[in-house]
């Protein structure tokens, strides 16, 4: 929706020679065109045209790794397109630390259930539910558009779908499983060729329901939790910096 890069040239407007924006969806880059109106800012869904206006100091993603089957092989392949200094800032990614903690498991069970017995006081869940059940949700929709493009020889349902799109995310119906999401530990190890971790923070102790819109008891549960274990929020995001020849924190030359 364009909502990170409207951050970034929001407050960095002044020290920008030019954005480009990418993604493969044509609706999304629409909806980030009406978005931002800026004239330093190109959007394309070609890589093409990525390339041409590159090197690039900075990469920005925002809710993006989580769609990737293969996070450390996109990154690679984007190693072309940036300058050996550049910076990545990461947003808003789901965390397996959460999930490993049994405190915060616990008090997302309780939460979770919690959820269960009321959302039926609440309007939208039936207009939720009639969508669903008509196939007019959003997950609906793109499995009868996949189906038409032949990319399955059967129709997936809206659960299916749900699960491709959203590779690393835990589902509330899931069982609790230490794979779903990212330990930003590992990701350390997996990328420290080509990325140094430079900052990191975690938020919502709910799991993956809105914290901000939870009763004043639930957030100040979840607020409880974090002052515990300040690194094991459900989401976290990162800024990491290149690893390179001329980079800060590349090893010396022999």
């Amino acid at each position: 929706t364009g909502f990170a890069t409207e951050q970034v040239v929001r407050n960095l407007n002044s020290r920008l020679n030019g954005v480009v924006a990418f993604d493969p969806s044509r609706q999304m880059l629409q909806r980030g065109r009406e978005r931002l109106q800026n004239p330093k800012m190109i959007f394309t869904d070609d890589l093409n045209i990525v390339k041409e206006h590159g090197p690039y100091d900075l990469l920005v993603t925002n809710s993006v790794l989580h769609h990737l089957p293969d996070v450390e092989e996109t990154l690679f392949k984007l190693q072309p397109f940036l300058s050996g200094d550049a910076y990545w800032l990461s947003g808003n990614e789901p965390s397996a630390l959460f999930y490993k903690n049994p405190d915060c498991v616990r008090l997302f069970k309780e939460y979770a259930a919690y959820k269960e017995r009321m959302k039926w006081l609440q309007p939208e869940a039936y207009v939720a539910k009639l969508k669903h059940s008509f196939g007019l949700d959003s997950f609906s929709k793109t499995s009868r558009v996949a189906m038409k493009r032949g990319l399955f020889a059967l129709r997936p349902s809206a659960s299916v779908i749900s699960r491709l799109v959203d590779f690393h995310v835990h589902h509330v119906t899931d069982e609790i499983v230490d794979e779903r999401g990212f330990d930003v530990n590992m990701m350390q190890s997996a990328f420290k060729a080509h990325w140094r971790l430079r900052w990191t923070r975690s938020y919502f102790y709910l799991g993956p329901f809105n914290e901000l819109g939870a009763p004043r008891k639930w957030r100040e549960k979840a607020r409880l939790l974090q002052a515990r274990f300040p690194q094991d929020g459900a989401n976290f995001c990162s800024v990491w910096s290149r690893v390179g020849p001329h980079s800060p924190g590349a090893p010396a030359p022999a």
